[in-house]
């Protein structure tokens, strides 16, 4: 279950931000071609560390997320913060490209840590497995 509901969160924010680039009028050309190439790269960390964090929490689905967003919420939040931070600096340069750039960056990691955190958290605590629940033991990986 955890697999398919990130791999739904990831296809979400991607979907949502090429929407936005739409919405504004973004032409594809050159640089929104980067811009497009590096986005899955950019939006999977945030979905992948909550993810994990959840795979490694004790109890059910409610009290894994719980944990899984005590245990990762502030390093992701401190990541959204310092990467905004920096779309700030690019949004001051002079080259078009380093604007877009930042605004693109923005787009992504709003839309990445609101589906990661709200979206994709809620959906495991009501669907997510409980502990033990969906566990493949191979011989020799006992605990």
């Amino acid at each position: 279950k955890v697999p398919l509901i990130s791999f739904g969160s990831l296809m979400c924010v991607l979907s949502f931000v090429f929407f936005l680039m739409v919405a504004a009028g973004w032409k594809i050309n050159v640089l929104e071609s980067i811009d497009i190439s590096i986005a899955s790269g950019m939006a999977v960390d945030f979905v992948l560390h909550l993810a994990h964090s959840y795979n490694h929490q004790h109890g059910n689905s409610e009290q894994r997320t719980r944990s899984a967003l005590g245990e990762m919420g502030i390093s992701i939040l401190s990541g959204f913060g310092t990467t905004m931070f920096a779309c700030c600096a690019l949004f001051m340069t002079q080259l078009l490209w380093f604007k877009l750039f930042g605004c693109f960056i923005a787009m992504l990691i709003c839309s990445s840590v609101c589906t990661a955190m709200i979206g994709m958290m809620a959906l495991l605590a009501a669907f997510g497995p409980d502990e033990g629940e969906a566990v493949i033991n191979f011989p020799g990986t006992q605990k």
